[in-house]
């Protein structure tokens, strides 16, 4: 395929198959049902639990009402939608809209996300883009949400926080401060992409803080402990005043109260697994560049990490379970980073060229990849089997655990590919078929019988 092809492709096809994705279950249905109307949509069925609470706040929010802004600045855009859909749409129509946006940002962005983060050419990261959009937001992004809306804002914010860290690295703080700030006011969308991207930025810029006087930090800290003490218990009376109690209650139905019980969930295992396989390929890899990407990753899944179980120490349960969203975007763009550190590692490692070294490091290192390769596809296919075996119906309810279990399966396998063969080039072409193949599956696995069911 031509250049030329591909980027027309790129940048007309997506909006037209996005197009189709968002209308075609709704049209189809109309024209099976015989109705003469069958181009509108003037009312959905609630069988995706939380659609007609996002429809309320997507109707204030296009109404410029106080109730619509539990959507924050994404409310901005669904208002403008329906300044530029007009008088005649209906509540649905602009959700329908807003999903066709939002769904080729998604493939867009998430195709920059990955050139980012990994350096991969412009080829490879939009198909991983696609692969990426058909096993979470084919099936995810039926129901309102961030899966539907907020992802592609949230992995451009995370991707600024990434910008952030390099200006630091250079030392350039004009430039990190914008990104930062670019980073946190993308992710707000999001609570537990807020959470993760604060965290992360706010350890950066303390690390960057030490190295420039030893006297900054215990100095914003004491001025951090003078801000809490005075404003702690104002901010306390407020949420808990009579007249906050709607604003409460939104962050208690969003899973947000006090409590210190600690959630466990198989994501956990997930997020420990990519921290070792970091940890083991950046001890083994004598690349400084390369040791850093994959050091910089390794430290981001632990700031997930500490995140999940903050509440027995910060006594706020902030329900742990909704980090899978950052989890699954950043066990693709790990994909994408080790994919890339595959290619490249042939010609850019000195053990590669090495024998003895190499033979040293693989017997010490090798276990540990297969290990996880080996691990995360069998975890796949228990997770696959439980649909197919109880209920197929309700296999979307498990395409969020595949999507984040598969992309450490690839990636363990490629790192287990590259250490027994240091100089040969990475079948790319193979890999990325297996991914699109099987996320087309996943897909069309969550999404058949969400249409059977709810549509």
């Amino acid at each position: 395929m031509s250049h030329k092809v591909e980027q027309w492709l790129w940048w007309l096809g997506v909006p037209v198959a996005c197009g189709v994705i968002s209308w075609l279950p709704y049209i189809g249905w109309n024209v099976l049902g015989g109705l003469p109307t069958w181009w509108r949509v003037p009312a959905i069925t609630p069988g995706l639990f939380d659609t007609y609470v996002y429809l309320h706040w997507m109707g204030a929010a296009a109404e410029g009402l106080a109730y619509g802004g539990h959507l924050k600045w994404f409310g901005i855009i669904l208002a403008g939608l329906w300044r530029v859909m007009g008088w005649w749409a209906s509540v649905p129509e602009l959700w329908i809209v807003s999903r066709w946006f939002t769904f080729a940002l998604t493939l867009w962005v998430g195709a920059w996300t990955f050139r980012q983060w990994s350096g991969l050419p412009i080829r490879p990261a939009r198909l991983l883009s696609v692969g990426f959009f058909c096993t979470v937001v084919v099936t995810l992004g039926m129901r309102p949400g961030v899966y539907a809306w907020y992802l592609p804002f949230c992995l451009a914010g995370m991707t600024s926080a990434l910008l952030a860290f390099r200006a630091l690295n250079r030392r350039d703080v004009v430039r990190a401060m914008g990104w930062s700030l670019l980073a946190l006011a993308l992710c707000w969308l999001y609570p537990w992409f807020f959470m993760v991207a604060g965290l992360w930025l706010a350890v950066r810029w303390m690390i960057f803080f030490v190295g420039l006087r030893k006297w900054i930090v215990p100095m914003l800290l004491a001025i951090a402990s003078v801000c809490i003490a005075f404003v702690g218990e104002p901010l306390a009376r407020w949420f808990l005043d009579p007249a906050q109690l709607g604003l409460t209650g939104m962050y208690e139905r969003n899973g947000m109260a006090f409590a210190r019980v600690p959630f466990l969930a198989n994501t956990v295992l997930a997020i420990g697994t990519w921290i070792a396989l970091f940890f083991v390929l950046a001890r083994r890899d004598e690349d400084n560049a390369s040791q850093r990407q994959l050091t910089l990753l390794g430290g981001l899944w632990m700031t997930v990490l500490l995140l999940w179980f903050h509440t027995p120490f910060t006594g706020v349960h902030t329900y742990s379970d909704h980090f899978i969203g950052p989890v699954t975007a950043l066990a693709w763009i790990s994909l994408a980073v080790l994919w890339a550190w595959a290619r490249a590692v042939a010609t850019a490692v000195p053990w590669a060229r090495q024998p003895a070294l190499r033979q040293e490091r693989t017997r010490i290192f090798l276990p540990v990849p297969w290990l996880i390769a080996a691990g995360a596809t069998l975890f796949s296919l228990y997770v696959l089997q439980q649909p197919l075996r109880m209920n197929m119906r309700v296999f979307d309810s498990y395409v969020i655990h595949l999507a984040h279990w598969f992309a450490l399966a690839v990636a363990g396998w490629i790192a287990v590919w590259r250490i027994q063969r240091p100089t040969l080039p990475l079948p790319s072409h193979k890999i990325i078929t297996a991914v699109l193949v099987v996320s087309a599956l996943i897909g069309l696995g969550g999404i058949i019988p969400m249409f059977i069911r709810d549509i």
